[in-house]
């Protein structure tokens, strides 16, 4: 690292060392040249080879990037061994795909390592009197190729050549060593020779078992799309040397990412389209207005495409954010030149159509206007020079955005004053309609005209409410100083605008009321908006989740690996989750400084139409907790509690409610797309044999119809083989396989004839046209097997979107279900309550009639003493 500091524009140089690796980070400026940098570091290396020991080796790292692995891969095999799969990769499927044009390297993690192993007995070396530099030395020239001269013979001559290449263990053992009295001495002498693997740093883990796998790494500069592509379609060509049930299976890699990205723009320019001819359509009534418009967006991306070209602006996500975010302002140049001069034919012609020459009309028209909308493009351009300052990670990351939207804004002002003039005079012809004869317009002016005189005659409701939109758009910032200073200008700029107008008490009122609602607005802002974070990257939804913990340092590679298979298996519980690898280490790549330790887990998420709705509100979830602790002391099951005492009990017991729950449905979830994935297969088989035979149906390949019970057996034979694949993710060489499988049983069945052109796709003369017209844009040509695999795609997407829909749906009847069954049971517990009211009722009826009859049995003795009374008073 010393000896690279001195590089001219060598800004740090950093080190890090691991068991067996030493890798150096020599960072440069930002404006050296990427390939200056390398041929700088590469003339460096020969003078730091000399201070280092005799075996080690400096070499350059691949021209790559930190951001240069676009395609992570697995090799799989059903029944293979992981030593077996490791050497089919690193033997064969690893040279091949760094042949791919824009690939820089292909390198090798997990699995086994094979290598012959010579374990020397130093009792036995003694006995032989051998060294073990004698072994070592032997064993290495052992393992080589030699030429022997040429040999003339009959006016030809031959190579002689010699090859001692090691291809079994028994070459090793019958390696000699040396010559002892005229005797061999032999490796298996003095040592035991077998396989094993070699020193492991790295780990690969897919579905809790150990895997073998590769990433490849893009050159500087490439199209990852493209290189993507070409990786895509060399796989298709190789699996046809690979070993029976071996497979090459991605698991991460960039192409959807790149596509939504560029449909994001497409979708945006279209919409854009459509909006402003609509706009234009409603206001002027006249349809082709709107293709003056409709033909400056598109050229003006073409224009930013083109100058990005030229200075060699990348297509990622940021620099296709700035034309995105620049659509929108794009149609405004166009609008008001289209406009004008439909103002200036309309007050020419009145309600006559447009005809002749109209240029010399319109001209003025243009001037007009041109010169404003040439110098606002200018104006808003200058708005972004703040971006192109910013500079070290923060100008590597926005200056795309901003050379884009700058491009597009640059092309729209050039199409304004070349194009939009030349188009208008050819396409605004024809009946013109005036302003006042749209109604939108119309009635735009009789609102807008009243409200406008108004607000200049009292300004002081446009200064309240943009002061509360400043108020309320400062606030989340969390700048307090920038706050108190937009507060202060907004309590200024409301007491002078209520001011203004009629004197006396209205002015008070008025002046009191604007800076009451400027106070209450402050104090909203302040206290009720909730703060906005900060985050340096944007945010991205790749659909993939990478996560990187650390574990604890020292820590051996295999029980990295269980820690890993243990971590991976508590992910993949989770029912959004559709695949994870974990890989531990480093792969076998100068890019890749992982030691043990680190972690690296790519997740593949289902989409997100496909997650199972599983989520239970705190809030519902208390109140439920609420009701049943109430019934619980209703029945005389608890004791009631202090209010304190309550809330924490039911906090406590809503929390743990929540995680049982969520343990439940995750389980059930996934449980569910368990079965769903053995459902999929066969389904998915089924498609692909009715696809195929629908293909070879319309190319006028079928000798006789297939029968139903036909097409069935074809369908089973096919899911035996490959309806795992299909349901965990279709591939191409997966379908390539499988027609040719159905093709053949076809031939057998002599449903078809073997022909080479039986897998070919049929088109009709327009599609082959537009197909044509795809290649010569650069786009590849559907095939048949790449329409079997879009019809494959869409199936399986449909399919599981049902499977989604049908899982809410049976949720859902689950809650009515419980709904209806607690109704049910409330209804019991008010017919039981109300049977028990009626019981209460009846001996409440039976307890006054005797205590009616009571009452009148003592009144009638207390009448027969009275009258008793009267009596005996009357005798005496």
């Amino acid at each position: 690292s010393v000896n690279l500091q001195a590089i001219a524009g060598v800004k740090a140089v950093r080190a890090t060392s691991e068991f067996g690796f030493s890798m150096i980070n020599v960072i440069f400026e930002d404006d050296v040249d990427f390939f200056f940098a390398r041929q700088r570091v590469f003339e460096r290396l020969p003078l730091a080879a000399t201070f280092l020991p005799p075996d080690v080796t400096p070499y350059l790292a691949p021209e790559a990037t930190a951001l240069g692995q676009i395609f992570w891969y697995t090799v799989e095999g059903p029944g293979q061994d992981p030593a077996r799969l490791r050497a089919i990769q690193d033997w064969y499927i690893r040279y091949q795909l760094r042949g791919v044009q824009g690939v820089a390297e292909v390198a090798s993690v997990g699995g086994f390592p094979l290598e012959y192993q010579v374990d020397v007995d130093p009792n036995k070396l003694r006995a032989y009197n051998v060294s073990l530099g004698e072994v070592y030395s032997a064993v290495a020239r052992a393992n080589s190729a030699v030429g022997g001269r040429i040999v003339q013979k009959a006016n030809s001559e031959y190579l002689v050549r010699s090859v001692g290449w090691i291809r079994s263990l028994d070459d090793v053992k019958k390696i000699v060593v040396k010559s002892a009295g005229g005797t061999p001495v032999y490796v298996e002498h003095v040592a035991s020779v077998q396989l094993g693997t070699a020193l492991r740093r790295a780990s690969l883990e897919k579905n809790g078992n150990e895997a073998v796998g590769g990433v490849v790494l893009m050159q500087y500069g490439q199209n990852p799309l493209e290189v993507t592509r070409r990786i895509k379609q060399k796989i298709v060509q190789l699996q046809a040397g690979l070993p029976e049930g071996v497979r090459i299976v991605p698991f991460y890699e960039r192409t959807q990412l790149i596509e939504r990205a560029i449909h994001t723009v497409s979708s945006t320019l279209r919409e854009e389209m459509v909006v402003a001819s609509l706009a234009i359509v409603l206001v002027l009534w006249h349809l082709r207005s709107a293709l003056v418009v409709c033909l400056t967006l598109p050229l003006a991306v073409l224009v930013s495409f083109i100058l990005m070209r030229y200075v060699g602006i990348p297509s990622n996500i940021m620099s296709l954010s700035g034309i995105a975010i620049s659509i929108g302002v794009l149609v405004d140049s166009s609008i008001v030149m289209v406009e004008n001069a439909t103002h200036h034919l309309s007050s020419r012609f009145g309600s006559q159509p447009v005809r002749g020459r109209t240029t010399e009309l319109v001209l003025p028209a243009m001037r007009t206007v041109g010169r404003p909308v040439f110098f606002s493009i200018m104006i808003m351009l200058i708005s972004f020079l703040p971006v192109f300052a910013l500079g070290g990670m923060e100008g590597r990351m926005f200056h795309p955005l901003a050379w884009t939207k700058t491009f597009a804004m640059l092309g729209v002002a050039i199409l304004a004053v070349t194009l939009v003039p030349a188009l208008i005079p050819l396409l605004v012809r024809g009946r013109l309609r005036s302003e006042q004869e749209s109604w939108i317009v119309r009635s735009v002016i009789e609102i807008y005209r009243p409200v406008l005189n108004y607000l200049l005659q009292h300004p002081w409701p446009i200064v309240l409410l943009t002061g509360v939109i400043f108020l309320f758009g400062t606030a989340p910032a969390g700048w307090w100083l920038l706050f108190r200073l937009v507060l202060a200008v907004v309590l200024v700029a409301g007491l002078l605008a209520a001011w203004r107008g009629r004197g006396g008490m209205r002015r008070v009122v008025r002046v009191a009321g604007v800076l009451a609602c400027l106070l209450l607005a402050a104090w909203l802002a302040d206290t009720r908006m909730a703060r906005l974070g900060s985050e340096f990257m944007p945010p991205l939804d790749e659909g993939t989740i990478l996560d990187m913990p650390v574990t604890v340092p020292r820590a051996s590679i295999t029980q990295v690996a269980d820690d890993l298979k243990a971590r991976d298996a508590l992910l993949r519980s989770l029912p959004e989750v559709e695949l994870v690898v974990g890989k531990a280490g480093r792969a076998e790549t100068a890019t890749d400084p992982a030691p043990p330790d680190m972690i690296e887990t790519v997740i593949n998420l289902r989409p997100r139409e496909h997650w199972p709705k599983r989520e239970l509100r705190f809030e519902d979830a208390y109140r439920q907790t609420a009701a049943i602790l109430a019934e619980f002391v209703r029945r005389g099951w608890m004791r009631p509690l202090p209010a304190e005492e309550q809330a924490n009990l039911l906090n406590e017991v809503t929390m743990f409610a929540l995680e049982d729950f969520d343990h439940a449905l995750r389980q059930q979830a996934r449980q569910d797309y368990t079965s769903f994935q053995y459902e999929l297969a066969p389904r998915l088989a089924h498609r692909a044999a009715q696809t195929t035979v629908r293909l070879l149906r319309d190319g006028g390949k079928l000798r006789r119809p297939l029968t139903a019970e036909e097409l069935d057996r074809l369908s089973q034979r096919l899911a035996a083989a490959y309806g795992a694949q299909l349901a965990e993710a279709p591939d191409l060489p997966t379908v390539e396989r499988l027609a040719q499988a159905l093709a053949q049983e076809l031939v057998q069945r002599k449903v078809v004839t073997a022909r080479a052109d039986l897998l070919l796709l049929h088109r009709g003369w327009q599609a082959r046209l537009w197909d044509e017209a795809r290649q010569a844009l650069g786009l590849e040509a559907p095939t048949f097997f790449t329409v079997l695999l879009a019809d494959l795609e869409q199936s399986r997407h449909a399919l599981a979107s049902l499977h989604a829909e049908l899982a809410l749906l049976s949720s859902r009847h689950a809650q009515l279900a419980a709904q209806s069954v607690k109704l049910t049971s409330d209804l019991a517990r008010l017919q039981s309550e109300r049977g028990q009211l009626q019981l209460q009722a009846s001996q409440l009826t039976a307890s006054r009639q005797q205590a009616e009859q009571q009452i009148q049995q003592l009144l009638a003795e207390q009448r027969l003493s009275q009258s008793c009374t009267a009596d005996q008073s009357d005798h005496a």
